[in-house]
Formats: structure tokens, sequence, C-alpha cells
């Protein structure tokens, strides 16, 4: 789809301005109408992909829903009823934008949503669809190594050891990061949770949707076989109820071919429960990569330090990769023991919550069910609330993993480690495959929907949910700090095509596009956005964008004269020709910058290595791929930033850090709708380093 250029808003400059100070530019938007009245043309302010709705009731496909209601987003000026709104959607989140409010919840009804419509107070109202990352078809295969070269990433290295992303944040809105991948097993942020009684640091990563969780089946005392106390939870011939996240349903695990046998708890080396009882469960998880893409864990909950709390994970990884390879049709060496007692405990605030198995003891993991990690139980499966880590009642625990393998490729291309050793070209030779800033630290925001990226920023922002005295639905207010100091975004669409005919905001701005801006002038994180792969014609980047965020096309590694390439021709070190240009949808030059995204190879989620974290690895590209690289180059100058003074509070700290990066980039010979300032070149800030 090509935009025209349309007027753009008067530029605003953050020079001398107070950090979370709000231009008054964005106020105009929670008080302006649609561009369309209602009384001229009727739910003008809906989003086109509910019309179907509105006229039969029923969910459209490629909908998020929960019994029957389509999930909504929609903005509202500062005085909307919430009570009145209440009685016509389930209300789950409400977000404060100084100016108005963002709401995500469920419509009762069809007669409802038009109902909400009507309202005075609600501005836009869009449906909750599932995202298309962007990723590409097979390329032809290259190397993360040729990428750091291009860029300078070694040198930069090589020269100032100190400077790798240490102490930054980057948070990574994909979806999921699988932190058992050894490369990113000590790489997961960190944060202060006040509100956690028994300590304050706990991981940082957030899933909104719901799907970040395992459940409990049945409390049992350890027994003798036969009758008695013994060393088995007596668990053959049990058929458990397993959660899975990706639809919100409940599967059992017959359904799967499982067979149980009696579990091994007790004995030498055994694990007592306080209360005598242990808290037993079985999940499935999608995990695309395996011939049928599920991954099945047996798992128990235990009381160690006091009767009745319950604070321990054990998960029998053997028994779960063997009972997941059977399924799978996976030949394998690994058989199923059913003993926890081989098995390392896992607590939450700890340092233990990476969970994950090494079978053949070489250093590398080999499979994972993720890590604990903070979800909120959208579909009130347990709590319909947030959950972080274990429920001291043992019925469940929530867990950050990746289903899909994207997210832990973004996420590697930004902060991976580079501790393993990949045979990429199958001839003995191993190679490993660091990101771009190998010191930083990674906050998974996992998001499958428009409504979770909300969801996910206001989280990475440093907001966060108040429940009490609303009852019903979440509150989030700002902490005063951001947890992420960049957010990196690769996925996008196109706004015209989202928002419906007459609901799109003056300027060629989005809501979406408005809350990048907002959330970067309210809390100083700055978001890194990909362009988008739909190029290379001008006007084909999409949503989101903004006036604050860094913009991130794609250039390319390939090396003509290798015939590893294949019969790629696009050359070294150019435009790749499927990266988007710009103008934006309000007639700004984009992309920002550009960096490497044709192509690489990178780690991926641990299930795509069937049970060998040695081929836990993929060819990696688009601006997905380019995305997080620039977002690691900005790690490395926030670091910098930091170190000599240059970052300071009461200024737009992400705002400098952008156009440092900007001004160190490499011409690569095209006009600035194309590659914006030019290819990602850090190597070219060394002297500013020194």
């Amino acid at each position: 789809m090509f935009f025209g250029i349309q007027a753009a808003p008067p530029a605003t400059s953050a020079a001398g301005a107070t950090a979370n100070q709000v231009p008054n530019l964005l106020k105009s938007f929670f008080s302006e109408p649609a561009s369309t009245a209602a009384s001229e043309e009727p739910f003008a302010n809906v989003d086109s992909n509910l019309y179907d709705y509105l006229r039969t009731g029923e969910v459209p496909v490629g909908l998020r829903a929960s019994d029957g209601r389509p999930e909504i987003l929609l903005t509202a000026s500062s005085d909307i009823d919430l009570d009145e709104l209440g009685t016509h959607m389930w209300i789950r989140n409400v977000y404060d934008a100084d100016y108005g409010y963002f709401v995500q919840g469920f419509v009762n009804t069809a007669k409802d949503l038009a109902l909400i419509s009507a309202m005075g107070s609600v501005l836009q109202v869009v449906a909750n669809q599932y995202i298309e990352f962007n990723k590409l078809p097979e390329g032809p295969v290259t190397d993360q190594f040729r990428a750091r070269e291009i860029m300078s990433l070694d040198k930069v290295l090589a020269s100032y050891p100190g400077f790798d992303g240490t102490d930054i944040v980057i948070g990574i809105a994909d979806t999921g990061t699988d932190f058992g991948v050894t490369d990113l097993s000590d790489a997961y942020a960190t944060w202060d949770d006040d509100s956690n009684p028994v300590t304050s640091e706990v991981p940082a990563s957030y899933d909104p949707g719901g799907t970040g969780l395992a459940i409990t089946s049945f409390s049992l005392p350890a027994q003798r076989r036969g009758g008695g106390a013994g060393d088995y939870l007596l668990t053959a011939g049990l058929d458990f109820t397993m959660f899975r996240g990706d639809d919100g349903a409940v599967r059992m695990s017959s359904v799967y071919g499982v067979v149980l046998q009696d579990m091994k708890v007790g004995g030498y080396g055994g694990i007592v429960s306080q209360s005598g009882y242990y808290q037993v469960g079985m999940s499935v998880q999608i995990a695309n990569g395996l011939p049928l893409g599920r991954a099945l864990f047996v798992y128990i909950l235990v009381d160690e330090t006091t009767a009745g709390v319950y604070d321990t994970l054990y998960i029998d990884f053997e028994t779960s990769f063997a009972l997941t390879a059977e399924y799978n049709g996976i030949s394998t060496w690994v058989t199923a023991d059913w003993d926890f007692t081989n098995n390392a405990p896992h607590r939450w605030g700890d340092g233990t919550e990476v969970l994950a198995g090494d079978f053949d003891l070489d250093g590398v993991n080999d499979f994972s069910m993720g890590m604990l990690s903070t979800t909120y139980d959208l579909f009130e499966i347990l709590t319909g609330d947030l959950i972080s880590g274990i429920l001291p009642d043992g019925s469940g625990f929530a867990l950050m993993n990746d289903p899909d393998g994207h997210g832990t490729g973004t996420a590697g291309a930004a902060a991976g480690r580079g501790l393993t050793s990949f045979d990429v070209y199958g001839n003995g030779t191993l190679y490993k495959v660091p990101g771009a800033a190998p010191g930083a630290k990674i906050m998974s925001l996992k998001l499958f929907t428009f409504g979770d990226y909300m969801n996910t920023w206001f989280w990475g922002c440093g907001f966060v949910p108040i429940t009490a005295p609303y009852n019903r639905y979440s509150r989030w207010s700002y902490t005063g700090q951001h947890k992420a100091d960049i957010i990196s975004n690769s996925w996008g669409f196109i706004a015209f095509d989202l928002t419906g005919p007459g609901a799109t905001l003056p300027w060629g701005y989005d809501w979406q596009s408005w809350a990048v801006d907002f959330l970067t002038w309210k809390t100083d994180t700055l978001f890194c956005i990909s362009s988008g792969n739909a190029g290379p014609g001008y006007g084909t980047s999409g949503s989101p964008f903004g006036v604050s965020a860094m913009m991130v096309g794609a250039s390319t590694t390939s090396h003509w004269a290798e015939p590893i390439y294949g019969n790629y021709s696009q050359g070294y070190d150019t435009m790749a020709d499927f990266s988007s240009s710009g103008p934006s949808p309000y007639g700004a030059g984009l992309p920002s910058v550009v960096a490497i995204g044709a192509y690489a190879f990178d780690i991926y989620a641990l299930h795509y290595g069937a049970g060998d974290g040695l081929n836990a690895w993929t060819t990696f590209g688009g601006t997905s791929q380019s995305c997080p690289l620039a977002a690691g180059v900005t790690a490395i100058v926030l670091q910098a930033m930091h170190y000599s003074g240059l970052a300071q509070a009461g200024v737009y700290n992400s705002s400098i850090a952008k156009t440092i990066v900007m001004n160190g980039a490499d011409d690569l010979g095209y006009d600035v709708y194309r590659q914006g300032a030019g290819r990602s070149m850090p190597g070219r800030l060394s002297t500013w380093l020194s």
C-alpha cells in the first residue's frame, strides 16, 4: 500500500525539557473527534474488522476472543464513565495516558459494541488482531560474523571491551524469549519489585496475554507402591488437566497419548514437602520447529520451607523430553525415568528461574520450558491478576517461553552472549554468534496481538497495575522509573488497514504511534521499531512509528563472490530490496537508520534443536534482525553516555542516544526515504567512545 505525503505536526524540541513532561501537542488527540462524524457514518470510530461482528454477532477469524466475546482496545477521553463502560464490556486493563485512557477488555455483545461506539467519550475502538511478525521467506545463508564485521562491532568490543551494553536493559517486544538457550541464560533483566515479600530483585520479563501459565492437577502425598508412606507419587493411570496458552483452553494428558507412571520424589536425595503433599501437574506448550509443534512437561510444586506455602518447582526434564519426542515422532536416547530427584530446584527471586535441562552435560542446554516470570492471567485461569513466579497455594506458576522462536532470534541479535559454538556450515568448523551488545540485559515482552503491545509497552516503560480499589480491572500507573532503557519491536502493520475508514487521526497519526511518542516523552524510553519488509517502493513504511522512535530499515551482508550465498545478487553492504521506505503516513522521512537484515545465522528457541542445543540455530533476517541489532548499538551508546556523565536526569537521554547513533551512520548512497541517516556504524563512534 502506498502512503501519500500528509501534513506533519510542528516539531517539538526536547532540549532542556524535563523527562516525564509530555508535550501538549499530544493532548489534542483526546479532544478531537474522528475525521468522520458518527452522525454522518454509523460506527465511524469502530475498526472495520469489527463490522461483521456488529452485523452478525459472530467473532471474525483472526481476532482474539473469550467465550464468544471479541477483545477490543479503545481510546477514551478523561471524562469517560468507566462504571457505565463496564456494563457493556469486561474491562481488564485501564491505562492512564495523562490526557485520556486506553482501555482493554472483552465486549459483551454486538449491541453493547454499538452502545460503546455511541458513548461521547469513546474516541476509537480497535479489534485485537493477531500480529504477523516481520518474517521473510528463506533466503541465502550468510553469517552474523559478517554483520559484525561490516558494522565494526568487533572493532568496538576489541578496542573498548567494557562497552558491550552492560547495565542497559533492552525490552524485546516479540513472541517471547527462550532464556533456556545457553547464550541467553544469564541475559535476563531483573527489576526491584517492592511488592514481593521475599525478594525485591526478580525477573522483569512479562507476558500480558495469559499464555505463560502452568497449572497443577493433583495434590498427592508420597507413598509406597502398595500403600503407606514412601518415595513415590502414585500418578499411574491418572489423567492430567493441562493449560495451553495459545487458545486459553485446557487439554487432558490422554489427548497427547501420555500414559503416566508413578513419580519418584523420595529416597536418597529426596524432595521433602513440609505438609506432606506435593502439587503435581503437566503442561503442553506450542513449540514451532518440532514435527507436531507441541512440547510436554511434567512438574511438581513443593512447600520446602513452610507447610502449605509452595515455593519450589521441580521439572522432570528427561521424562518431559521423552514424552515430547514420542508425541512428535523424534528418535532420542533420552528415556522417561519419572524421577524428580535428579533434577534441580527452581525458585522465584533466587537466580534459579531459568527452566532448562542439559542432557549430555556438555554445558549447552538441550530442552527448555522457559523461565519463571510474570504473567497477566487475562482469561482468569488461576487468579485473574498478575502472577509472578510460583503461586503460594501451589495451583500453578507463571513462565516466559517462546513458542515461535522469532523472539529468541531478535533477543539473540540484540544481546546474545556468544557462548555456544555451532556447526552452521556442516563442515566441522564451529562459529559463535554473539549479538550487538553481549553485555546488555533482555526484558522479554511477549505479544501476539495488537492489544498485547499496549500492555507490554506500559510495563516496560515503568507502569504497574493496581487492582484495588477497582476490583473488576487493573488500573495502570507510572512508578517514576522505566524498567527498559530501549524497547525493540520487530513487527508492524499498515495503519489504515487496521483502523478502518474514519478512524485515523489527524496528520496520518494512529493511536499506536501516539502511544510510542507519549511513552517516550513520559518515561524516556527509546523505541526501536522495524520499518517493515514491504519495500523497496516509497511510502511502504507502516505503523507503529513516532517522532521520537528510531525506525530501522535493513541492509545486506551478502558477498557476491562467495558461492555460499547462491543466486542472491544484491551484493555486499547495500540496501536490502525488501526494506520498507518512507515517507511515513504523516510525511516524515523514514527510516532513521538501517542495519544488517540480509541475512544472518542466529540462535533460536531450544525446541528447534529437538533435544540438542547445538542444533538450536537458524538463518535470520529482515527488519526483524536489523531492528534488534540497532537496539544493541544504541545500548552501547547509552552505556557510554552513563559512563561519561552525558546521561543526566531531567533530559531526554533516549533522544540524545538516537541522535548519536544517526550521526555515526555510514552513507550507503541512497536517499533519506530509503536509508535514513545510513547504515548504523558503531565503529565510527570509536573516537567519541575514547
